[in-house]
């Protein structure tokens, strides 16, 4: 028995022990935590002060520079000083001087106020007159008690010295506010010069250590550093400030602030300021000859340490409590064990019916809370346990039921359910972030002696989104039938307008057939009102193409001057219609060979000339520039479009809303689809591009499209100047934006500038345009040579307009223009034979009429099948071009053009054939040319561009006949 109870006080004293230790190093740990917390908390604390000084350094740093950018802006427009006066006013009044005098070269002159003023009163050495320089004195104080510095700087009258300007300004320009809100209102702030200390903005509040004229900083602090601490304390506060003060005077470094201001760099110390333990820290303003101080106390910077200290100390003892809790909770919990023990039992029966239906079956009982889980699936269908979902009042919030649903959950907690109910609850599902729905069912019901509740719950997700998908697909299609309906509606308004204009015009031109310049009238309008109807049906096939997908970009070489000349032309014509002056900046060396899409590009330059065209009233002005930038990626260049007018503008509402199909804002009478710039907005993304806008009502909008284009590479640029060019009599070669170079232009950059305005003498509007200039280095001029891609042929010739101090160029540029064709030899088409392959009846008569009009022997073919057989049976040489419709029944234009390509005779291989068809889009123009076709035109036909493409083509083949 003794032996058993010396082993038991043996355990006793050990775990005593062990507990002595355990609280030890617990001990322990807290105080080096709280060791470190503090550590922190200073370093803090010295990084607030040391950010709010060079803050406020940086403060006073820009309102120097405002004040020495007021006085360098300060220009005169006379040598005479009285008529300077409401100058040096303003400059007085907006900037704060305390006073502003102006001189000439004898040094007599005005203040501000109209006093004459001489610069012998000065009271300062004055340099601004005898050696012309700008110079500023030392700290003085003025007649009016304020201390001030003096600015001198020389005034120049058309670059000579027409005089000087004297300006005082008071250093209390720089001070801060009295109370440094970002401490608690606490604290100093200085400003001082860093050669000798002085102090030259003293604080707004007053010190209890008197700040002397010119008194140093560092005298400053000594003085106010001179604390004796009481022998006794009245409260315990006054002691710890004490204890402050004294370990601040320990740790002051004055010398070590010194060294830092010598070496122009932020400083940080402690030291004791007027029996306060306070952080003093300077800071350079701008280039460091002035310096900003800051005085803070250290209790209003660190006066979370004890909150945090005592916070700490709170958190370790709930810490313990809790553990001390673990504890009587891990005995309750091995109480509850062989209760539970029965309850598992009755679960495994649960889960065993759970296993057989999709359903939620739990007994409740309101008098005591308890749940009885029949079919425990209520968390695979709400995403929590019923038990727990009616216990947590807060998870109906969760879930996101609404109010009412909420309100029948609160009714079964408190068994407020009289009667069966039944419904369905939609919810949020926290698992897969989705909306569901479930059907629930209550029934109250006695059960084991007490008033129970049978709650029932069922998944209904399914069932409801089948239900929501029809609702929403019976939405979409009266959505589609409204859109529909408003689509047929804009576009009846959109044709039926240049549809009523070219009925009405022919309606008038049938009862003026007398009348010669009527009917021509008559016709011209009907041209523009067919050409506004082409343009609509374009619009909207390409937008169809977009929404569905099958726009198809080309890659292929190009010019840009071509694109570049065709965009303007266009726009040219327009803006000299409504008397708009047009301005074109165009880089040198746009004549580069780039590949991409040039039908895609010309497209969306048209459409934003055409738009800043016509949203700008008559007079007004449009700018267009490019600009040509080195790519990010080696072989790319980055292309930059710039479209800019000041006509009407968007409102910030519409800028939301530009890039919608058919949105237009109503503001013009001009009439649209509303597709032009989702077209654009299209064709940008799709080229990898970006898009910007920029509008102001009635101020004008800004269009900047940004491009990056691969530049050809040489045998890209070689093929592609042998298609574009052709040989004529004397053997020069020339073609599309294809010219020969004579020089090097010597400019950066070309300007275009179109205008028509009412300036001649009889008031008539009259164009103005610019001499040629060459095309510069091409694509080298990024690289300093050539670059890949690089052409030495000019681009076309935009009309240009050398920059200012820039020599015209002496290079000749020709290119074809956008529009009419330029005027063909008729010599050149008579006796000429072409086969027209076209089914329709009407376009055959117009072609045949007109093309022998200008002199060509035409023979029609019905079908495909006819062009081929015709052009199979006839002689070699016989035709000279054919033109192939495509869309044609028995054979269309792509079969009879391979079938003729295919025939074993000489001229099958080398005869022009030219599609002329309705389809219009590039990846048709792919299609002809890969049947073998050597050009496109699209319908409607302007005969003037048949006529030359024939001549073009016929030249090249009579050229390479002759080569070979």
């Amino acid at each position: 028995m003794c032996a058993v109870s010396r082993g038991g006080r043996g355990r006793r004293t050990s775990n005593a022990v062990a507990a002595i230790v355990c609280i030890i190093l617990g001990a322990s740990v807290v105080l080096a935590l709280m060791q470190f917390i503090d550590h922190k908390l200073n370093q803090s604390a010295e990084n607030q002060v040391l950010a709010f000084t060079e803050q406020a350094a940086s403060n006073v740093a820009d309102r120097m520079a405002m004040k020495q950018n007021a006085l360098g802006a300060f220009a005169v427009q006379s040598s005479d000083p009285a008529e300077l006066v409401p100058a040096l006013n303003a400059l007085k009044q907006r900037n704060g001087f305390a006073h502003v005098a102006a001189v000439d070269l004898t040094g007599q002159g005005f203040l501000e106020d109209g006093t004459p003023f001489s610069s012998e009163v000065l009271g300062q050495e004055e340099t601004a007159l005898s050696q012309g320089t700008q110079a500023y004195s030392d700290t003085f104080v003025n007649n009016e008690g304020v201390r001030v510095r003096l600015a001198q700087r020389p005034l120049f009258l058309d670059g000579q010295q027409s005089g000087a300007l004297y300006v005082e300004i008071p250093l209390d320009l720089f001070t801060m506010p009295a109370k440094l809100n970002m401490f608690d209102g606490r604290g100093y702030f200085m400003l001082f010069e860093a050669r000798t200390g002085e102090i030259l903005v003293s604080p707004d509040e007053p010190t209890k250590t008197p700040i002397g004229e010119r008194m140093s900083l560092f005298d400053f602090l000594d003085e106010a550093a001179r604390y004796e601490a009481p022998e006794m304390f009245d409260s315990s506060e006054e002691a710890s400030e004490a204890l402050l003060v004294m370990t601040a005077n320990m740790g002051s470094d004055l010398r070590g602030l010194e060294d830092a201001v010598a070496q122009k760099h932020s400083g940080l110390t402690t030291a004791a300021v007027d029996g306060k333990a306070s952080y003093v820290c300077v800071a350079p303003v701008g280039t460091g000859w002035w310096y900003a101080c800051g005085i803070v106390p250290m209790e209003n910077v660190r006066a979370e340490a004890s909150f945090v200290t005592t916070s700490f100390l709170v958190v370790i003892l709930i810490m313990l409590a809790c553990l001390a809790a673990v504890g009587l909770l891990v005995i309750s919990a091995y109480r509850k064990r062989l209760r539970e023990r029965h309850v598992a039992m009755m679960s495994q029966l649960y889960d065993a019916l759970s296993e057989s239906i999709d359903l939620a079956v739990n007994l409740y009982s309101p008098a005591d809370g308890k749940v009885t889980p029949i079919v425990e699936k209520a968390a695979d269908i709400i995403g929590y346990r019923l038990t727990d979902f009616l216990h947590d009042e807060r998870l109906s919030a969760a879930i996101g039921l609404s109010d009412a649903d909420a309100a029948l959950f609160d009714r079964i907690r408190t068994g407020r359910i009289e009667s069966a109910e039944r419904g369905e609850i939609p919810f949020f599902c926290a698992r897969n972030g989705r909306e569901q729905w479930v059907g629930y069912s209550v029934s109250p019901l006695i059960f084991d002696g007490k008033h129970q509740l049978l709650v029932v719950l069922q998944d209904k997700t399914a069932e409801k989104a089948i239900q929501l998908s029809m609702k929403d697909a019976m939405h979409a299609a009266e959505a589609a039938n409204e859109a529909k309906s408003e689509f047929l509606s804009r576009m009846s308004h959109e044709i039926r307008t240049p549809m009523n204009v070219i009925i009405g015009m022919l309606q008038i031109a049938h009862g003026s057939l007398d009348d010669v310049e009527k009917m021509r009238a008559c016709l011209v309008k009907i041209g523009a009102a067919s050409d506004h109807l082409l343009g609509l049906i374009n619009d909207v096939l390409d937008i169809s193409k977009i929404e569905n997908g099958k726009m198809t970009f080309s890659s292929e070489p190009f010019r840009l001057a071509s694109v570049l000349a065709h965009a303007i032309t266009v726009a040219r014509v327009q803006s000299e219609q409504k008397g708009q002056k047009l301005t074109v900046s165009v880089p040198d060396h746009a004549s580069c060979v780039f590949v991409g899409d040039p039908v895609r590009m010309k497209q969306l330059l048209i459409n934003l000339l055409t738009n800043a065209v016509k949203y700008t009233p008559e007079g007004g002005r449009i700018e267009f520039d490019t600009n040509i930038a080195p790519g990010a990626v080696m072989g790319y260049r980055q292309l930059t479009f710039v479209v800019s007018d000041n006509g009407i503008g968007m409102s910030k509402e519409f800028l939301e809303h530009v890039f919608e199909p058919f949105t237009m804002e109503g503001r013009s009478r001009e009439q649209g689809t509303g597709l032009g710039m989702s077209i654009v907005r299209n064709i940008v993304t799709m080229m990898g591009g970006s898009l910007n806008v920029e509008s102001e009502l009635d101020h004008g909008s800004t269009f900047t499209v940004t491009l990056n284009l691969r530049i050809a590479l040489e045998a890209e640029r070689k093929a592609f100047e042998e298609a574009e060019g052709f040989f004529d009599a004397g053997g020069t070669m020339q073609g599309e934006g294809n010219a020969r170079s004579q020089g090097d232009s010597g400019e950066k950059r070309r300007n275009v500038s179109s205008a028509v305005s009412p300036d001649g003498p009889d008031g008539s509007a009259r164009g103005t345009h610019g001499a040629k200039c060459g095309s510069g280095g091409a694509c080298g001029a990024f690289a300093g040579g050539d670059a890949p891609g690089s052409s030495r042929g000019a681009g076309p010739d935009f009309g240009v307009l050398p920059k200012s101090g820039g020599a015209p160029s002496d290079v000749s540029l020709t290119s074809e223009r956008v529009g009419p064709p330029p005027a063909i030899d008729r010599g050149e088409l008579r006796g000429l034979r072409v086969l027209l392959a076209e089914d329709n009846d009407l376009n055959a008569e117009i072609a045949c009429e007109l093309l022998s009009e200008s002199g060509l022997v035409v023979d029609r073919a019905v079908d495909g099948e006819k062009a081929c057989g015709l052009f199979e049976a006839s002689p070699v040489g016989t035709y000279d071009a054919v033109l192939m419709d495509v869309q044609m029944p028995r054979r269309d234009g792509y079969e009879a053009t391979r079938c003729i390509r295919a025939l074993d005779r000489p001229d099958a291989a080398s005869v022009p054939i030219i599609a002329m068809s309705a389809n219009a889009f590039s990846d048709d123009v792919r299609a002809s040319l890969a049947s073998g076709m050597d050009m496109h035109l699209s319908k409607p036909i302007d005969m003037r561009q048949v006529l030359s493409a024939i001549v073009r083509l016929v030249r090249k083949r009579r050229a390479d006949e002759g080569r070979a």
